[in-house]
């Protein structure tokens, strides 16, 4: 994803909203890598395998 290649600081969140394809693509290990040491997941749209996520670390809550 663009935007998050030139992402300078760590994020806490990730609140994802929207089904967009670059969400689709991207991986949990990717996205882990631009999240602070406790990542969040809020994932409206259910897009990410909540038992893979914690698995992984992350707290993840779905909608």
């Amino acid at each position: 994803m663009k935007a998050l290649d030139e992402l300078e600081v760590k994020v806490d969140c990730v609140i994802v909203a929207g089904a967009h394809d670059e969400f689709k693509r991207m991986k949990l290990e990717n996205m882990k890598k631009f999240m602070n040491d406790k990542p969040i997941i809020v994932d409206v749209r259910g897009m990410f395998n909540g038992e893979e996520a914690k698995r992984k670390g992350f707290y993840y809550k779905t909608l």
